[in-house]
């Protein structure tokens, strides 16, 4: 069997395949806080499959990954590729950055699974590769006349640069809460309620009470995305 994961800030999926077919028999998914850690998540998940013997697992991690260690950037997780071969007991354990490994699914997938916003004319270049989930994940896809090779970049991070006067009102309003603002503190699930937060101080916007009431909660920044089409969230990050 072979075992692929994608390992988010919010959420973590795991899943079996049959290593000749690449045939999927198993896949599950769990709310990554439930646990303290990815090892103890992996077991919980591995418990269930006794007699199974996996020969390779992958991970996609939304964080940085440096010689098979990767410091989770939105959970307090440490992983390590030879820790996790050990405790797990898989001969080879690979962990690469998420936006990297969605660089290489990409590839894969046929034409209609893609969705065109804005036509453009279709050249083999260099991409670039953006995902806003729990965090800002961003890659490169370095064309070198066969394909595109993912790079992971972590760009999420990078100094927000506001370009009008509101932006530079919300560059000040996060600035005061986290003196480094970078892109991820705008554009992402959490950036959403952020700047929710921001309208509603600076009184440009109205409370919204459904949000309020779950304002201790990860809920509100799933009802701010619901709700960003009806109100002016997203202007200020087009």
């Amino acid at each position: 069997m072979l075992l692929a994961g994608d390992i988010g800030g919010t959420k973590v999926s795991l899943a079996l395949f049959e290593e000749d077919k690449l045939q999927c028999v198993e896949e599950k998914t769990f709310h990554s806080r439930d646990f303290s850690d990815f090892s103890s998540l992996l077991h919980h998940f591995l418990s269930s499959f006794p007699d199974v013997s996996i020969s390779r697992a992958g991970f996609g991690i939304a964080g940085p990954v440096q010689d098979g260690v990767c410091r989770t950037t939105n959970l307090p997780w440490t992983l390590s590729a030879g820790e996790l071969q050990h405790q797990c007991k898989i001969p080879h354990v690979f962990l690469l950055n998420d936006l990297e490994a969605s660089g290489w699914g990409l590839q894969f997938l046929s034409s209609s699974k893609y969705v065109t916003l804005n036509e453009g004319k279709r050249i083999n270049d260099n991409q670039v590769l953006i995902s806003a989930g729990t965090g800002l994940g961003e890659a490169g896809l370095f064309w070198d006349a066969k394909i595109h090779q993912p790079i992971a970049t972590e760009g999420g991070h990078t100094d927000f640069a506001p370009c009008n006067e509101e932006q530079v009102e919300l560059f000040s309003y996060l600035y005061k809460q986290y003196k480094h603002v970078s892109y991820e503190r705008v554009l992402s699930g959490f950036g959403l309620y952020q700047i929710y937060r921001f309208l509603v101080d600076t009184q440009k916007e109205e409370r919204d009470p459904e949000i309020e009431a779950n304002s201790t909660k990860l809920e509100p920044q799933r009802l701010v995305i619901e709700k960003a089409l009806e109100t002016p969230v997203l202007s200020l990050i087009n």
